[in-house]
């Protein structure tokens, strides 16, 4: 009985016009966990090089997390707001630097830094690729600029060939 009700779903499938199902399904682009670890790769040999532990997070661009590294020596505080980092910064598809301008006392957005889970200091980066937005990545443990700083260079270094 299981089976032939697989089989009958299947037809069903099958008749359903292909247009009903891009009425209701959506192809957005994500980083992938290659361009995550691609992303981290080059933040590690930033902060090896500056000797600053960081922790580092890739989210999708709905603020879920993909990847997720602390470096060796990093400290415990760093890791929920590098997450916090990436997912304000997928979310508003803004860096979490403008976020801080932003939210400012007068200014447009002020008390979005109030929200649970919104960062508004820099280090947090949209990942953006030939246009298109594919999540965020954060970055912490270092200052805030240097943060920043990393983490563009990360998504430089990730449009970048392969060598």
């Amino acid at each position: 009985m299981k089976t032939k009700l697989t089989h009958l779903a299947a037809f069903c499938l099958l008749l359903t016009p292909a247009s009903h199902a891009q009425d209701i399904l959506r192809n957005e682009p994500v980083i992938t966990a290659a361009g995550a670890q691609r992303l981290i790769a080059s933040i590690v040999a930033q902060a090896e090089k500056a000797k600053t532990p960081v922790c580092i997070a890739v989210t999708d661009p709905g603020g879920c997390l993909i990847a997720l590294h602390r470096m060796d020596g990093a400290k415990p505080a760093v890791v929920g707001v590098a997450i916090d980092k990436a997912h304000s910064a997928a979310i508003y598809r803004a860096t979490t630097g403008k976020l801080h301008e932003i939210s400012q006392p007068g200014a447009e957005a002020y008390g979005l830094q109030a929200r649970p889970g919104v960062a508004t200091f820099q280090g947090g980066v949209p990942i953006t690729v030939q246009d298109q937005h594919l999540g965020g990545l954060g970055v912490s443990g270092a200052a805030a600029a240097d943060d920043e700083a990393m983490a563009l260079q990360a998504i430089k270094d990730l449009t970048q060939p392969k060598p």
